[in-house]
């Protein structure tokens, strides 16, 4: 087993090395790190809308019935479209109890309908029974003619609080429920509505949500993901592959395990109060403090305040001293937050910075820019 093994990494790390040279050598011509949707803000409520434009039969995309014939087939889901005139497409639609279904597909209004939960991240928390009041809603107004998904990336499932497990499984028996992920279920139906576009600018606009998705649910490494599994086929290495797989989910935790330790260490190293796991106070600070937080499919950091502000109050002093060490936004508990990494689950950057070092002398740099920079910020 350790030879096979042994065997693999080496061809990953062989795959590895011609992806660089490739990206290195065609760069200037191939821009294969460049996407025009990484200037928009692609939340959870983006990705609804656009999924939602597509299944729209009177959307500006001008295919008509064309993506949600698409969609009804990829899902075999027995739906005839007479008229299109009577399918109509709601974003946030509300149920008896307010809560809110993301994406509602109605034919002759509740005659039969289509609803869609989307957590676009494995950290998304489910509503009190927010499954069990989609479903009682959807099953009272089509009396019984309906399907609800739930998107989500892979491998997440709802919570017990939205819906116990007997009722889930009731449900996905008669057909009424299913759990469908970004990886192996919407990247393909993106890929089918690029293949039936002939529009080249929708096309290309396509393209670049795949490409999105991809990164964010796949990782940027597809191709060589590609030549690994084929590998993996082609030597019957599929039992050593899971080894591998294994000490992955156990290497991320112990990385994760070590940053946390080591900003604990440093924090204490430069005079910062550890409050707790990630948050950490300069002596001087009374209202805020400095934070990291594992969401959003990354890790942030930035200033996040004692109490909550609905004016979202920036602190311009601050954004002045860190002008130039990233991109900062601002929310309700965060004066000023960035991504400290992206996409972490698919990614490798955070981890193998984290073993060479340079995620804590990063984090170095921004913790002494604030101490050093005391004298030019207000009251904090």
């Amino acid at each position: 087993m350790g030879k096979e093994i042994s065997e693999i990494l080496n061809f990953a790390r062989d795959c590895i090395e011609t992806d660089k040279l490739f990206k290195n050598n065609y760069s200037k011509l191939l821009a294969p790190e460049f996407n025009a949707l990484d200037f928009l803000d692609l939340n959870e409520n983006k990705i609804s809308e656009i999924l939602a434009f597509f299944l729209n039969p009177h959307g500006k995309h001008g295919h008509g019935e064309l993506f949600l014939s698409v969609f009804l087939d990829h899902f075999n889901i027995n739906w005839t479209l007479f008229n299109s005139k009577d399918v109509n497409v709601y974003l946030e639609y509300p149920t008896d109890t307010k809560k809110r279904i993301d994406i509602l597909v109605l034919q002759n209004i509740f005659e039969k309908a289509i609803g869609i939960e989307n957590k676009i991240y494995l950290g998304t928390e489910d509503q009190n029974n927010q499954i069990t009041d989609y479903i009682q809603f959807l099953e009272k107004k089509t009396k019984g003619d309906f399907i609800l998904f739930y998107l989500a990336p892979k491998g997440k499932k709802p919570s017990t609080s939205s819906i116990v497990r007997e009722d889930r499984e009731k449900y996905e028996v008669q057909g009424k429920f299913k759990i469908i992920n970004y990886e192996e279920d919407i990247i393909p139906l993106i890929g089918k509505f690029r293949e039936k576009t002939e529009n080249e600018r929708l096309r290309y606009f396509v393209r670049e949500l795949e490409n999105k998705l991809i990164k964010w649910y796949i990782g940027d490494s597809m191709n060589k993901s590609e030549d690994i599994k084929n590998y993996i086929i082609d030597n019957n290495r599929i039992e050593a592959s899971f080894s591998i797989l294994s000490a992955l989910t156990i290497l991320k935790t112990e990385l994760k395990s070590r940053f946390q330790k080591e900003l604990d260490d440093l924090a204490n190293e430069m005079g910062l109060k550890v409050i707790k796991p990630l948050v950490y106070k300069p002596k001087q600070w009374n209202n805020h403090y400095i934070t990291f937080n594992y969401e959003s499919g990354g890790l942030l950091y930035g200033i996040t305040r004692k109490e909550r502000d609905p004016k979202k109050k920036r602190i311009d002093e601050l954004e002045n001293i860190l002008f130039g060490i990233g991109h900062f936004k601002t929310s309700e508990w965060w004066p000023l937050y960035a991504f400290f990494y992206e996409e972490i689950e698919n990614n490798s950057k955070f981890y193998t910075e984290i073993n060479s070092g340079e995620a804590i002398e990063k984090v170095k740099h921004f913790f002494d820019i604030i101490i050093t920079n005391q004298s030019k910020l207000p009251e904090m």
